[in-house]
């Protein structure tokens, strides 16, 4: 081989080599991988006036993908009307996923990037989007080069014009107990009624959950009934009715009382109302109309400025607190008298000194107990009430989670006292000592919830139970004090105590 060609050769062998080393030494990002993993879950379907839902996005590479050396991007594509979708990050996540003015476009990233990358936002359809299903495509990319495409529907319901009208929530503080108030619920009209709408319906409850009975709707309309879902409230069916989508309307004034006696300040009506179309075999289910339709006492919707905030298409919430108003519940001394070995009957008595009522907080065994510890020379044979609930010691802990009821030898509970009455507790003692004794106590005590702080003076909740005691019985220098405040988290507890007090609804949060 020539020298010429030999060299010839050898120059297209070094730039072969090029080239090869080329090919294969390509840069970083534009590394093509291929995910071990992707993960892609809307959470729906959702409603309009649901909190807002998660929407979770998690793609993970092999041993190939160099941790910390790429950006990892999943773009998320909806095909909905503008303002659809209200889109917003879970608190405390670092998501780095903002979304476009429109709400139609979510771009998600993590620059040096792990080899899983993992994403979450918060979404929920806003009060201009129809029920239906909502496509969406979401492309994942590293350093901008496409590696893996999912796609999927939202799926929307209970926005349609079935549920045209926007509720709202209402508070009433500082109400006094004993007064009344005529409430106006307000609905925001979001679309147009149905074609075949033959009526309106309202219905406005009572306290939904709640146990205390202190709370009265009524509404003296023509077209309303004195009832809503089965329970205390007001139904009324409205056939002459307004149609203006993007109107606020009041409904005609409802009566809600409030009982004089109820302790404060406290929400005592977790109230909800509904206003919702029916249809002609709907207005049939409601019983038709049986009134004069040309009567000037009917329950109607007038048009209002309205406070401006609506959210919920199927409930709205009216929620009435009462004015500060405590009770006074005290228990007196008690001292039993008889020879040795004879029996005798007792009287606890308890009085609520008033103004408020010590109602009734829940719903089984009692609201309120009678704790006694014997004196020592007298021994309990039985408990002479009927009415009482005594449970036996072993029960004593879980109904009384936050007392040490070690040392007691009788709890008894009662479910309410009114202002200005006692409570008298029978019980059949019988006397084993011989001389006299002033070592026992007596406590009543309320299981409510210690910071509503309906007791007015706690210093006349503990007495002291004597045998045989001469002059007036004194409470003792030692020992534990009887005084007990139940209830609390831990009263919640208690087998088959049904709590009378609820938690106030909250407005459900924004998406943004």
């Amino acid at each position: 081989m020539s020298p010429v060609k030999s060299a010839l050769r050898g120059a297209a062998a070094l730039a072969a080599a090029a080239l090869g080393a080329g090919a294969f030494a390509l840069p970083a990002q534009a590394q093509t991988f291929t995910p071990i993993e992707v993960f892609v879950e809307d959470y729906s379907p959702i409603a309009y006036g649901d909190a807002p839902e998660k929407f979770g996005l998690r793609i993970a590479f092999g041993d190939d993908f160099a941790e910390g050396e790429h950006d990892v991007t999943a773009v998320v594509e909806i095909d909905a009307p503008d303002g659809g979708f209200a889109i917003g990050l879970p608190d405390g996540t670092g998501s780095d996923c903002p979304a476009n003015d429109a709400g139609t476009v979510v771009s998600c990233s993590w620059e040096d990037a792990p080899s899983a990358s993992f994403w979450e936002f918060r979404y929920a359809p806003t009060a201009e989007l129809a029920s239906g299903e909502y496509p969406y495509t979401v492309t994942f990319a590293v350093d901008g080069e496409t590696v893996a495409t999912e796609a999927d529907a939202i799926e929307v319901v209970g926005t349609d014009t079935d549920r045209p009208y926007l509720h709202g929530i209402a508070d009433y503080t500082d109400v006094a107990p004993g007064s009344s108030i005529g409430i106006e619920a307000e609905v925001l009209q979001q679309a147009a009624l149905p074609a075949d709408t033959a009526a309106v319906v309202a219905v406005l409850s009572g306290p939904v959950y709640a146990v205390i009975e202190g709370v009265e709707v009524t509404a003296g309309y023509d077209n309303c009934t004195g009832d809503a879902w089965g329970g205390p409230g007001v139904t009324c069916v409205i056939t002459d009715f307004p149609d203006e989508p993007g109107t606020a309307f009041a409904l005609s004034p409802v009566d809600y009382a409030l009982a004089a006696d109820l302790p404060g300040p406290y929400w005592y009506c977790d109230c909800e109302y509904e206003v919702f179309p029916v249809d002609a075999d709907g207005l049939a289910a409601y019983g038709g109309v049986t009134w004069d339709e040309g009567s000037a006492n009917l329950m109607g919707l007038e048009a209002s400025d309205g406070p401006g905030e609506y959210s919920d298409p199927f409930t709205g919430y009216l929620n009435i607190q009462t004015a500060a108003q405590q009770y006074d519940l005290s228990v007196a001394n008690l001292n039993a008298k008889g020879a040795k070995d004879t029996e005798t009957t007792v009287t606890v008595s308890a009085t609520n000194a008033g103004p408020a009522g010590a109602v009734r907080l829940f719903d089984e065994v009692g609201s309120y107990a009678i704790l006694g510890k014997l004196p020592a020379g007298l021994e309990l044979v039985a408990v002479d009430d009927e009415d009482a609930v005594c449970p036996d010691a072993a029960e004593w802990a879980d109904l009384l989670p936050r007392e040490d009821v070690d040392g007691l030898d009788f709890v008894c509970f009662f479910d309410a006292l009114p202002a200005g009455e006692t409570m008298n507790l029978a019980l059949r003692v019988k006397i084993t000592g011989d001389g006299a004794a002033n070592d026992g106590t007596l406590a009543v005590a309320s299981r409510e919830y210690e910071e509503f702080g309906f007791e007015a003076d706690r210093s006349d909740n503990d007495a002291v139970f004597s045998v045989n005691a001469g002059g007036s019985a004194n409470l003792p220098t030692t020992g534990t004090s009887m005084t007990v405040l139940l209830g609390g988290a831990g009263a919640a507890l208690t087998a088959g105590a049904g709590l009378a007090f609820t938690a106030r609804k909250r407005r459900i949060p924004s998406a943004a």
